[in-house]
């Protein structure tokens, strides 16, 4: 990446991160993308109310891919004394999108000036954290047949510039279950005349595998 787009990066990444919204309210935070990319790029923008993307064209009957970035923030505090902390109380970018955005935003000005052989479509995401965003975006794959959709997340531990992919699920998110029981209470005299719900809780972390 050329020194002055990593710069454009890393001032982007700083401002989304000052200026954290929740998932589906990320008004400035889509509209500050776009005019970076307006002002940074001569890539084609299609602004689509809650999320938007940017296309370069190859030309005609070239292969169609996209690449893919969230950029909602979560509803936690910051914890960490930054000098680009966030300016939102009780909303951060404690799981990264604002540097997702921001590299794919550098990604974007690499492809503008370098050029690629591909028509690729750079896919900026609302509403990851709730699950909401992506059924919102399948209309461009549908729209413009795209055959391809490239995404990652950040990951902290890993060696300095490098990229960590393997075969199979990776990053996928938690949906969490709930197990209500219901028990009978006895009195400490008579136990043998109560249920207790504990036995039957043991018996099923037992048996949920490591």
């Amino acid at each position: 990446m050329k020194v002055q787009n990593y710069e454009l990066a890393k001032k982007l990444r700083h401002e989304l991160h000052q200026h954290p919204e929740l998932s589906n309210e990320e008004v400035w935070t889509k509209q500050y993308l776009m005019e970076f990319l307006k002002a940074n790029t001569n890539l084609e923008l299609v602004d689509k109310r809650n999320w938007f993307y940017a296309i370069y064209r190859a030309g005609v009957n070239k292969p169609n891919i996209a690449f893919r970035a969230d950029f909602d923030a979560l509803p936690m505090d910051e914890v960490i004394d930054l000098p680009w902390e966030s300016k939102i109380p009780g909303t951060a970018h404690k799981c990264g999108h604002d540097g997702h955005s921001a590299t794919l935003a550098g990604l974007a000005l690499e492809i503008d000036q370098e050029g690629a052989d591909q028509n690729i479509f750079f896919l900026f995401q609302p509403a990851e954290e709730t699950g909401e965003g992506a059924i919102q975006c399948v209309e461009l794959i549908r729209e413009h047949q795209i055959d391809e959709v490239y995404g990652y997340h950040n990951m902290s531990g890993l060696p300095y510039k490098s990229v960590g992919i393997m075969d199979g699920t990776i990053m996928c998110a938690s949906k969490g279950v709930t197990i209500h029981f219901e028990g009978i209470p006895a009195h400490a005299s008579q136990p043998e005349t109560g249920i207790n719900p504990s036995f039957a809780i043991g018996n099923i972390l037992g048996a949920i595998p490591n």
